[in-house]
C-alpha cells in the first residue's frame, strides 16, 4: 500500500508597501484620526495559490507615548475581479487610500476578513508581528489596516510593509 506525505511550505512572498513592493500601501499616511484606517492596492494571490495566507506586518510609530499594548488591527477585504473598483466588500475602493468603509471603518470592519493584530510596543523602531492567517475565498484583494493606538505611523516610508506568505499543501509520495 502507498502512502503520502503532506508537506507545507511558503511560497513566494507579495508585500504591500509604500514603494518597492508587489503593490502599494502608504502606511506611512495613517493617524489617529477618525479615518484611521489605510487599505491597500487590489493585489493578485495567485492561480493557483496557496489554501492558506500568513501575514506579516511591519511599522513604527511616530511616537511612544501610550501605545505600549494598544493595537493594529489587521483585515483582509477579498475580491473576485481584478478591477480596482470593483466587487470589493465593505466599501473598500482596491486603491492605497485612506479606508472609510461605506459609513465609517469601524462600523464596516465586521464585513471585512479578520486577520489579526499587531500589539505595539513603546518604542519608535521599527516593529514586526506574524499577525495571523486567514484562508482567502478570492484571487484578489487587499489588506487594511485600523489604527487603534494613541499615535500615527511614522513617517518613514521604508518603516511600513504587510507581507503576505502563501502557504502550500504539497503531497508527495513516502519513501
Amino acid at each position: 500500500m502507498a502512502t503520502a506525505d503532506v508537506k507545507i511550505y511558503t511560497s513566494t512572498a507579495i508585500t504591500w508597501k509604500p514603494s518597492g513592493g508587489t503593490y502599494a500601501m502608504s502606511l506611512h499616511s495613517l493617524t489617529t484620526s477618525s479615518t484611521a484606517a489605510w487599505q491597500g492596492a487590489k493585489g493578485d494571490l495567485g492561480t493557483p495559490r496557496g489554501a492558506r495566507m500568513a501575514v506579516r506586518v511591519t511599522t513604527a510609530f511616530a511616537a511612544t507615548t501610550s501605545i505600549a499594548g494598544q493595537v493594529l488591527e489587521v483585515y483582509w477585504a477579498g475580491s473576485p475581479t481584478s478591477t480596482a473598483a470593483s466587487d470589493n466588500p465593505a466599501g473598500a475602493s482596491g486603491a492605497d487610500a485612506v479606508y472609510a468603509g461605506v459609513v465609517s471603518a469601524a462600523t464596516a470592519k465586521p464585513n471585512l476578513q479578520f486577520v489579526g493584530v499587531l500589539v505595539a510596543e513603546a518604542a519608535t523602531t521599527s516593529q514586526t508581528a506574524d499577525v495571523g492567517s486567514f484562508i482567502p475565498d478570492f484571487q484578489y484583494g487587499m489588506p487594511i489596516i485600523v489604527n487603534l493606538t494613541a499615535q500615527s505611523l511614522a513617517t518613514t516610508t521604508t518603516a511600513h510593509a504587510v507581507t503576505i506568505y502563501p502557504i502550500i499543501d504539497q503531497i508527495q509520495a513516502s519513501a
